[in-house]
């Protein structure tokens, strides 16, 4: 059975999906920079830093789908060294596990200054 990434339709809809994420990242771009210019010397505000990261992620998803295209759901193999699994103990405190790895010794505190010197 052919997986839905394999078909041609799909690869050439990956890449038109990143070309078109990659031109609105170019729109973004424009958007910041005019947002910018208006006050150069002001602290970036809120709606900056959001459209720097909307335009960061548009970028790399734009890239990784244009590249990459259906590579991206393409089964890999694992070695068998991260395909067994060891049960890992689940601990109702977490914090008392913590602290209980290095047993703790109370001392005073002339023994720490008398350890210093």
């Amino acid at each position: 059975m052919v997986q839905w990434h394999e078909k041609l339709v799909a690869r050439i809809g990956i890449r038109v999906i990143g070309l078109a994420l990659l031109g609105t990242a170019w729109m973004e771009g424009l958007w910041l920079q005019d947002l910018m210019a208006a006050k150069p010397s002001a602290d970036a505000s809120l709606a900056q830093i959001l459209l720097a990261a909307l335009m960061f992620a548009s970028v790399s998803l734009g890239l990784m789908l244009t590249i990459i295209g259906a590579g991206l759901w393409k089964p890999v193999q694992v070695s068998d060294r991260w395909t067994t699994s060891v049960p890992i103990p689940v601990v109702g405190d977490l914090e008392a596990t913590l602290f209980s790895v290095y047993p703790t010794r109370h001392r005073d505190k002339s023994e720490n200054i008398e350890n210093m010197m």
